[in-house]
């Protein structure tokens, strides 16, 4: 199964030569991990405090691009063209997705580093090595809507091909509905959202997790520009905002995450909007 780059927009294959690029078999497709590890040392006391619960830190891709032109001032062109697809100097998000086969799975990355080019060369072709921060800590898959249940209690949802926490997710529930409070047991983090304001009978909650914002809005829809403002009420209990873990138990093949639903009113189920997560 061949394996493709798409730097926003623009595809760098493996297998066939496109514009003048064509990714080498030293591309990395999966990258290392690194969770966060964090000690407490205290003076005088032996060994450390652990401190557990780390989030995963920043993963870097590697990629190993060949440029083939036909003198150095072509090369020069090509390098200046893949630099600017990677907006060096702007300071902004690289949109980056992973292809293989018909799977695709993006992220947000920042350029780390360059190999230093060589356009003067024999075989009028350069070799780079270009090095992709993913700050999110993964790669993200399509949206998909899932049921957390209807606030009775214990819900378990299976969090589908995710392998790595969720910690954007999006809740709606329908009005009329005075409390909802979503809880993982797993990571031990959760939101509640409880104010003295009562969701409307066919009116919607929409919860934001990742900027902790509330709307009460009249569409069923996920854009938080639409709506009134209703986050006044909204805090999260437990370590912190609401975290999707994925817990895979015993010889599991599918993991799934214990998620505890509690709503008073509410007109059906919490629905969760959210991107699984994979190295």
């Amino acid at each position: 199964m061949s394996v493709s780059y798409t730097l926003n927009g623009y595809e760098i294959s493996g297998t066939s030569l496109t514009e003048g690029m064509y990714l080498l078999r030293e591309t990395q497709y999966a990258s290392s991990l690194a969770p966060r590890v964090a000690t407490v040392e205290i003076p005088n006391i032996h060994y450390v405090v652990p401190m557990f619960d780390d989030p995963l830190d920043q993963i870097t891709i590697s990629l190993a691009v060949r440029l083939q032109g036909t003198d150095a001032d072509s090369l020069r062109l090509l390098w200046n063209n893949l630099m600017g697809r990677l907006y060096m100097g702007a300071n902004r998000p690289i949109n980056v997705l992973r292809n293989r086969g018909s799977v695709s799975e993006q992220a947000d990355a920042k350029l780390i580093s360059t190999s230093a080019p060589d356009f003067d060369c024999g075989r009028n072709r350069l070799d780079a090595t270009i090095v992709l921060g993913i700050p999110g800590g993964a790669w993200r898959g399509p949206y998909v809507e899932q049921q957390l249940g209807d606030g009775n209690g214990q819900s378990l949802t299976t969090i589908v091909n995710s392998t790595r926490p969720i910690g954007d997710a999006m809740l709606r529930v329908l009005g009329p509905m005075d409390v909802l409070e979503v809880y993982d047991a797993t990571s031990r983090t959760g939101i509640r959202w409880d104010t003295s304001t009562t969701v409307p009978s066919l009116q919607y909650l929409l919860v934001d997790v990742a900027s902790m914002q509330a709307r009460i809005q009249t569409s069923q829809t996920w854009d938080l520009s639409q709506g009134t403002r209703a986050d006044a009420g909204l805090t999260f209990i437990g370590y912190r905002p609401l975290t999707l873990c994925p817990n895979w138990g015993t010889a599991a093949t599918t993991p799934t995450a214990s998620v505890n639903v509690t709503l008073t009113g509410g007109a059906g189920a919490v629905t969760i909007r959210s991107r699984y997560a994979v190295v």
